[in-house]
């Protein structure tokens, strides 16, 4: 029998991804997807981000009701960028990402005919308990989080959001992470230094703007890679700051903006620790293809590969 996973835009359109389920023993069935895969990589496709939004799966005639105990969904790509360990999967010197989209219980039926269960709330649990995500943890961070894994960018018009497009079609050759960044602040109504950004924040198209805002508001902060501080310090007075959840995080080279990033967590080094535990590290939200945690040796990555790193302070 065959079953359909189910990805909706924001306008009612769905793209499904048909499950065939085979008979592997009594009372065991396994869901295989041989066929339509190319359903799945059109959903990282430019136009096509707001389709990772919701999710169900449905029942479309079939004759037998499915009591589910739990659905997982996981996503595996190959990257080049460096990750925490609990996303990290290593096998023959290939690096991927592991995220699961869904790993819940589910605890419901998918009844006989035409029948649905939506999945959007349990995927939201899922990615959550990925990241270790808590309560106390800023909207703008449970906002990304929710979107751990997804993928694509849309432009204006063809999401939800009006004129705010959720990370907008780039040209080609021009990276979305600075608008990847901004629209989170927006959509938060993230604040700096208790002057409302709302509006500048809004559609922000290249790294340098945001570190320009962040210095106007006298918010931006650079690494010092001495031995003797070790700390982001206040591009002007010097003060040391501690990074928090949701702060900007920028990496520059030669002088030039080079990449936009979100802050999730600070890994403060331990100076009397031996190997790599001596580094100050963090783990940030990378995005948008696809929206991912990322681990980012600061300490290591100035003293070693000649880049530059800045943060912008948020309240």
């Amino acid at each position: 029998f065959t079953r359909y996973l189910t990805f909706q835009a924001h306008d009612g359109r769905r793209k499904r991804l048909k499950i065939k389920f085979e008979k592997e023993g009594p009372l065991q069935w396994k869901g295989t997807f041989p066929e339509g895969i190319e359903i799945l990589e059109s959903l990282v496709d430019t136009g096509n981000r707001n389709y990772w939004d919701r999710m169900f799966l449905e029942n479309r005639g079939g004759r037998t009701t499915l009591p589910i105990d739990r659905i997982q969904i996981i996503v595996r790509f190959i990257v080049t960028i460096r990750l925490p360990r609990f996303i990290k999967e290593k096998e023959n010197d290939v690096v991927k990402a592991v995220l699961p989209i869904v790993d819940w219980p589910i605890k419901m039926n998918l009844f006989a005919g035409y029948d649905s269960i939506c999945l959007d709330e349990f995927a939201r649990r899922a990615r959550y308990a990925l990241a270790g995500i808590e309560e106390s943890d800023p909207q703008v961070i449970r906002m990304v989080a929710e979107d751990l894994g997804k993928s694509g960018s849309d432009g204006e018009g063809e999401d939800q959001y009006g004129n705010n497009p959720k990370y907008r079609i780039a040209p080609p050759g021009r990276e979305l992470c600075s608008e990847f960044v901004s629209w989170y602040y927006y959509e938060a109504n993230i604040k700096i230094n208790n002057n409302s950004q709302r509006n500048t924040l809004r559609n922000v198209k290249g790294t340098q703007e945001l570190h320009d805002l962040f210095k106007a508001k006298s918010a931006l902060y650079r690494y010092d890679n001495s031995t003797s501080i070790q700390a982001f310090v206040h591009a002007e007075t010097n003060d040391r700051y501690i990074p928090q959840p949701g702060d900007f995080l920028e990496r520059r080279k030669d002088g030039e903006a080079k990449h936009s990033m979100i802050m999730y967590r600070w890994l403060p080094g331990d100076p009397s620790a031996s190997g790599r535990d001596r580094y100050n590290r963090a783990i940030v939200f990378n995005g948008p293809w696809p929206v991912i945690l990322r681990l980012v040796r600061i300490h290591e990555d100035e003293k070693n590969k000649g880049v530059d790193f800045w943060l912008g302070k948020i309240d």
